[in-house]
Parts: structure tokens; sequence; C-alpha cells
């Protein structure tokens, strides 16, 4: 018995042969301008700097703050599949290369003159635990959270406000609007 297509004229089997054709080259089209934005996200990631998050703006969805301890954690320290980031790198990427791609002239190094917000960090001990979410903002509104072991003081203008991940009730910050300008 034969097949329906082959009851047809031969323009049809050619049409379907385009049509065929025409969608494999436009899946072609479609994967590879999907795996060309993923490179673009990856190059933006690495170039812009790998501190930047949302500020929480989606705090309810996704915990991006636990972004840095990934970096520093795994991708500096565990790691086994290919190679591990250099610790000097990562923390450039999320201190002084992210504070210039936010215009944070100010900040992002230990110099004379430079913000000094300092992280003191045992490297060995940095360990994330499960996000969890926590009903905590305005009208019982949900956050997700991720705790993190291993970052021993937080010190902002010289005031410690985290001591093993706990506050000190220390809150020397101010509200940072627009970028800021280097030290003279």
């Amino acid at each position: 018995e034969a097949c329906w297509w082959e009851e047809q004229e031969p323009e049809l089997e050619l049409e379907l042969a385009l049509v065929l054709v025409l969608v494999l080259v436009l899946v072609l089209v479609l994967v590879l301008v999907l795996v060309l934005v993923l490179v673009l996200v990856l190059v933006l990631v690495l170039v812009l700097g790998l501190g930047l998050g949302d500020g929480g703006a989606h705090c309810g969805l996704i915990c991006d703050a636990s972004f840095p301890t990934t970096m520093l954690a795994y991708w500096a320290r565990d790691r086994v599949r290919g190679p591990r980031l250099p610790l000097p790198d990562v923390v450039r990427m999320l201190t002084s290369d992210t504070a210039r791609v936010a215009g944070l002239h100010d900040r992002g190094r230990i110099a004379p003159g430079y913000k000094a917000d300092i992280n003191i960090i045992d490297h060995a001990g940095l360990k994330l635990h499960r996000p969890q979410a926590v009903y905590d903002l305005p009208a019982g509104g949900r956050r997700i959270v991720q705790r993190a072991d291993g970052y021993v003081a937080t010190i902002l203008s010289k005031a410690v406000t985290y001591r093993d991940g706990v506050a000190t009730g220390a809150l020397p910050g101010q509200v940072v609007r627009g970028p800021q300008p280097g030290p003279a």
C-alpha cells in the first residue's frame, strides 16, 4: 500500500520538502539566537561585575543576595569540574569592579580616601544554608532569605554592623543616590 504522499503530485513532494527545510532552518536559527543571548548574558555578568544584584526587588521570588557567597565558596574554593577562579580575582569582581560599574568611585578598595566597608571572612568556614521563606515584610509579605556561615564581621564606617552573622544594632549607613566621585 502506498503512502499518502506517494499518491500526490511531485509538486506537493517538493513543497513538503521545502517546508521541512524551512522549519529546520528556523529551529536552527532560534537555537543559535538562544545560544548567543546566553553567551551575551554570561559576558555581561563577567564584564560588568559579579556582585550586582537586584537590591531585593524580587525578594519574594529569588534570593540573589547569596551570589557573592557562592562566588567565594564555590567558584573560588569548592569547584571540582573545571578550573577554580583565583580568590583575588573574585574579590576584585565583587568589590572594585562592581563599584566601578555602579559609579561608586569612592568604594571598592581599601585605600586612603575610600569608604571603608569591610567584610572579614573565614574563607574555609564559608557555607551557604538552604533558602527559606520568611514572612516578615509589612502586611505579612514574603521574602526568600539564605543564611551563610563564615562572615566573621562586617564593618561600615568604622562600626561593626554584623558579628558572626548576627546584627549588632549599629546602623551607620546612609542611602546612596547616584554615582559617587572618587577620593580627591
